[in-house]
């Protein structure tokens, strides 16, 4: 993870060049995105109040020079709405979240080439119940990370496209995290502090081409791979081995953006393959229960969506998405904790619709709501939720610069 990050520091200062900038004419544009809406979430049957969710985006672009650029960023949120964040295969719910980032980028062009570096700081806080202070959070996490990438764009007249290599890397830490206050003590790869602290390399492969005025084709190949900085592997006995747990992450992701002009619609589709392959497995201490392969599984992801552009400037999106994901030997339990013999599978559905009207000098009046609902085979839900509806709708404003 060092060696990442000292080459995306060597990139930043190798594509600024001290002599470019002290030659530079330097021009500031800035962009701003902001967002802020009032609504209701929903748990169940259990009804959340009115709260707020804002989101800011600045970005003052630095153009050094024709060929070089700079791009300091700020990405802030706040959820005030209640929602369910996907853990260790399950949901857990949560009161409240925010979520800062600071990055730097650097673009330096050469010819039909763009030679990019990206570092960053990422702060993520979550409040599982109403009285718990911002901060102490049991699954808090803080991320550095840094990312070099090379981009190759076709300039052909009729099929323009474009292809980007990148590597990067980051560690993620969780300070708060404790096993006994979360209830995962039972776990044996989940009892000792720092389980879920590791550093992760990455690479990625990302395409997209223009096939028509109204068709593109996109498609993205990622793989990373997790070593846990203080997670040890299990045996077959419930003892701990020598060797720390390593995590395979493999992602296909392919998409198409279809525009039907003389309709105002757009359409788009999106699929994702995502297969994951851990060393860890997974002994029960109440239930002395040792289960091989715990954390693999495979998923798969469909999306379409559809954007209608309507008289008076209003714009109707809905989107859908349906993922279904597996795993290749963890089993099941009952209401009780007793363990069956079938694996874990869990489906899920997300629904999203939104209206907006634009208004004078970059507002945006927007309507939106959204339904997720997750079904699965577990039937055990003593630490986790397995089987669960959420629902939200909200009415805001967002503005862009």
């Amino acid at each position: 993870m060092r060696r990442i990050l000292s080459l995306c520091l060597m990139c930043l200062i190798f594509l600024v060049g001290f002599p470019s900038l002290s030659e530079a004419r330097i021009k500031v544009l800035p962009i701003i995105k902001a967002n802020g809406m009032a609504g209701k979430s929903y748990f169940e049957e259990s009804e959340g109040s009115l709260r707020g969710n804002i989101s800011l985006d600045f970005m003052p672009v630095l153009k050094i020079n024709p060929t070089l650029s700079l791009f300091p960023y700020y990405s802030g949120s706040y959820q005030g709405s209640r929602g369910a964040v996907e853990l260790q295969g399950g949901g857990k719910l949560q009161q409240k979240r925010q979520d800062h980032l600071l990055s730097l980028k650097v673009i330096k062009k050469v010819e039909d080439y763009k030679l990019k570096a990206r570092a960053g700081y990422e702060l993520e806080l979550l409040r599982e119940t109403k009285d718990e202070t911002w901060g102490e959070g049991l699954f808090d996490y803080e991320r550095t990370y840094g990312l070099v990438e090379v981009e190759r764009i076709f300039r052909d007249r009729y099929h323009p496209a474009d292809l980007v290599l990148g590597l990067g890397g980051y560690r993620l830490e969780f300070p708060n995290y404790d096993p006994i206050a979360t209830g995962t003590e039972e776990w044996k790869e989940l009892s000792e502090p720092g389980h879920l602290d590791y550093q992760a390399n990455e690479v990625s492969l990302d395409g997209d081409i223009v096939l028509a005025p109204n068709l593109l084709l996109k498609g993205l190949f990622f793989y990373t791979h997790k070593d846990y900085l203080h997670q040890r592997a299990v045996n077959s006995e419930g003892m701990f081995s020598s060797q720390k747990r390593e995590d395979d992450d493999y992602q296909i992701k392919l998409g198409t953006r279809y525009t039907l002009r003389q309709f105002k619609t757009r359409l788009g589709l999106n699929y994702i393959f995502r297969l994951t392959r851990s060393t860890q497995n997974h002994f029960d201490i109440a239930k002395l229960q040792y289960l091989p392969n715990f954390y693999d599984s495979h998923e798969n992801r469909f999306s379409p969506t559809l954007t209608f552009y309507l008289p008076h400037r209003l714009i109707l999106s809905s989107t859908f998405e349906y993922r279904d994901k597996r795993y290749k030997d963890r089993l099941i339990q009952d209401e009780k904790g007793n363990y069956l013999d079938e694996e874990l599978y869990s489906k899920t559905y997300l629904y999203g619709l939104s209206l907006s009207y634009p208004l004078p000098k970059g507002f945006c009046l927007r309507l939106e709501g959204d339904f997720k609902r997750v079904r699965s085979n577990m039937d055990y839900e003593a630490f986790y939720n397995y089987n669960y509806e959420t629902k939200y709708y909200g009415l805001g404003v967002s503005y862009e610069y």
